[in-house]
């Protein structure tokens, strides 16, 4: 009988391409992903430490975990994998000396030989650190859909923002091949997939890496992937303030496929604030940037993160970060409270926020979000956008999708329940349309 396994997954997108890319590998290997980790022979949680209460999610998932191993009548094998397992690795030992699986990012891509060993009585696996890169793996992975696709381009991060695990348990940045990004993106439109979401810590540091022979940008990769024939569109996540050049902005100005949108964290309005963040750039600078996006590209949208309480965070530099969202006008803006990561930085800088104050901030940073965002949406009024549907009906009959800027949408009207559509926007909420069917936009894109 082939052996079965259950993964939950925490934490942002590239987590979510890794866990489709351990169930291809995993598979590849004989073994069959069900629904339920109480139906599972191997159980796994692809855990994020960006926050503490990511963290404490897969802890606890592992608690029950280990609970459903100890009453089993079956052998059954858990374990923990991502960023997480990365930055505590061998101390889960201590609270769950039955563990069987600690493993790295850098090792996900050879999670099949360590099952295979696991099962075999060869022992816990416990693998993190730096590890060799091998991009070939990419080519087993298992998508969950069939219209959107992750595609990564690059692994890790050079930034270091002084708040921020990600460069400590995804290592250095390393640029994918640029050939087998298209090769990947074409095979996938060929398949008939419509939205390609391309992935990177830091997408716009794309081939920095890469020697002078084979020196390639975000830039021309965008419009490389821009170029290939069929009827999809295309995403990018995440491009970090310091590295946006004009060139970027041009490239998806001047595109067919390239949605307008980006997703631009800020994380705090106030220079100070910033500068102990290390994100080396300023609240005017930002600014600047937006505003260019703005100017050049129609009905773009740009959305954010925000931390606020972070050490030494006072009234003023908040009331700045206050400023800052106002004029920025965000279409979204992700808020969180300031969480000390150990091992970075600014864990060692005494906390001067309590967490009644953080919340507080938080709640008013929201309510200011809430009305800026219905502002931004209520212009949408009237006019026709081109929309993904993603081929599910919500209540009334309401048929679910995204319009090319990235706004969720409702949709009335009898149309396939998949596909691009264009839509006349009825109504608006703060953070999503409804609208009536006009006309297929299958061209022009």
């Amino acid at each position: 009988m082939k052996k079965t396994f259950f993964i939950h997954t925490f934490g942002c997108q590239m987590n979510q391409y890794d866990s489709e890319l351990v169930d291809g590998i995993l598979s590849k290997e004989g073994m069959v992903r069900v629904d339920s980790y109480e139906k599972a022979d191997i159980c796994l949680v692809n855990s994020c430490s960006v926050r503490e209460l990511a963290a404490q999610k897969a802890r606890s998932e592992l608690g029950m975990f280990a609970a459903y191993k100890r009453k089993s009548k079956k052998p059954v094998y858990y374990g923990i994998i991502g960023c997480l397992a990365e930055q505590e690795g061998k101390h889960f030992l201590v609270k769950f000396p039955d563990i069987d699986f600690i493993i790295g990012p850098a090792y996900e891509r050879q999670i099949g030989a360590y099952a295979k060993k696991v099962l075999a009585g060869g022992g816990t696996a416990v693998v993190t650190g730096p590890g060799k890169e091998d991009w070939t793996a990419d080519e087993l992975i298992k998508r969950e859909s069939k219209k959107n696709a992750w595609v990564t381009v690059s692994k890790g991060c050079n930034s270091f923002c002084s708040y921020c695990v990600v460069p400590y348990v995804r290592g250095r940045e390393t640029s994918r091949p640029f050939g087998s990004i298209i090769s990947e993106v074409e095979k996938l439109v060929g398949e008939g997939y419509k939205e390609i979401n391309l992935l990177g810590q830091n997408v716009n540091t794309y081939g920095k890496d890469f020697s002078a022979i084979e020196k390639k940008d975000f830039s021309e990769l965008l419009k490389a992937v821009d170029d290939i024939k069929g009827e999809f569109w295309v995403r990018f996540w995440t491009s970090h303030p310091k590295d946006i050049p004009l060139k970027l902005i041009e490239t998806v100005a001047s595109s067919k496929k390239i949605c307008p949108h980006f997703h631009l964290p800020i994380q705090s309005g106030s220079d100070r604030i910033l500068k102990l963040m290390n994100r080396n750039y300023t609240a005017e600078s930002y600014l600047r940037i937006i505003g260019e996006i703005k100017k050049r590209i129609k009905n773009v949208s740009v959305t954010s993160d925000i931390i606020v309480g972070f050490p030494g965070e006072t009234e003023a530099d908040f009331r700045r970060t206050l400023e800052l969202y106002k004029k920025a006008a965000f279409d979204v803006a992700y808020t969180y409270t300031y969480s000390a990561r150990k091992g970075t930085k600014a864990f060692d800088i005494k906390e001067t926020v309590s967490e009644t104050m953080k919340n507080e901030r938080l709640r008013e940073l929201m309510n200011i979000q809430r009305e800026i965002s219905q502002e931004v949406n209520d212009k949408y009024i009237g006019q026709v956008l081109p929309v993904l549907l993603d081929g599910t009906v919500v209540e009334d009959n309401l048929l679910n999708g995204r319009t090319n800027n990235n706004k969720p949408i409702f949709v009335e009207g009898n149309a396939c329940k998949g596909g691009f559509v264009r839509v006349k926007i009825t109504e608006t909420k703060p953070f999503s349309l409804k609208g009536v069917l006009a006309q297929d936009v299958r061209k022009g894109l």
